[in-house]
């Protein structure tokens, strides 16, 4: 387009120099008249030209900007995304003891070993080093008052924690002396009573006993009904 504005501009040039050197006077107003069409013709064109090339600037600049906004548009999304990212993924402060002064660390210990430190409840009844005396029955088997001295043992693991038994006894004759009374009041067929020694430990923080207090003569009472297994019922003096 500039190569055709440029030619046209050259050919007006080269019509006027030719024009100027005719010298013929009566022909000089025809001449002129034809040169002044000429020039207003040439005149339009150029400015016919000169829209035409603005235009195009106009149409290549308004496809540029679509481009321009199309390639834009992609990065700034993507932009986005990366920052978006790496805020979800910023790795987390350190808290690292080395970046606090001894008298915080000193005091952060304190407070794991608190919150790491499990409260007391006691040790289970101990029965490590029990000894156990059935002596002789005619009412039950062996079978029979082993069931009845598991079931106790276990209870005594159980309920009397910082506590250790040293005796467990089945008398036949002490028993038979309370089992009636035993059957009657918890409606059961019969009943059987075990007399056990135990103690207390330093670390006895039940109500009812000392630490270190030795119990001796303790009733465990136990019922049953015909073809069922013994219950314990209750314990004491």
């Amino acid at each position: 387009m500039k190569k055709k504005v440029i030619m046209t501009v050259l050919a007006v040039a080269v019509m006027g120099a030719t024009l100027t050197g005719c010298g013929a006077s009566g022909k000089s107003e025809s001449i002129e008249s034809v040169t002044a069409k000429k020039m207003v013709q040439v005149a339009e064109d150029f400015e016919n030209e000169v829209t035409e090339v603005k235009e195009e600037v106009t149409i290549t600049t308004e496809a540029a900007s679509d481009e321009t906004k199309d390639t834009v548009s992609v990065p700034e999304a993507a932009a986005t995304t990366e920052v978006t990212v790496a805020k979800d993924t910023e790795p987390a402060k350190e808290t690292s003891a080395t970046n606090q002064t001894p008298e915080q660390n000193a005091s952060k210990e304190k407070e794991n070993a608190e919150v790491d430190g499990e409260p007391y409840f006691g040790e289970p009844g101990n029965i490590d080093n029990l000894k156990v005396t059935f002596g002789s029955s005619d009412l039950y088997t062996k079978k029979e008052l082993q069931s009845a001295v598991d079931y106790i043992l276990g209870r005594f693991q159980v309920d009397f924690v910082d506590c250790v038994m040293t005796e467990l006894n089945y008398d036949e004759a002490f028993s038979l002396s309370q089992c009636q009374v035993w059957a009657d009041q918890y409606d059961a067929d019969e009943a059987i009573v075990f007399t056990c020694t135990f103690n207390t430990t330093e670390n006895y923080q039940e109500l009812n006993m000392e630490p270190g207090q030795v119990c001796e003569g303790y009733n465990w009472i136990l019922t049953r009904n015909e073809g069922e297994d013994w219950i314990l019922q209750t314990w004491g003096y």
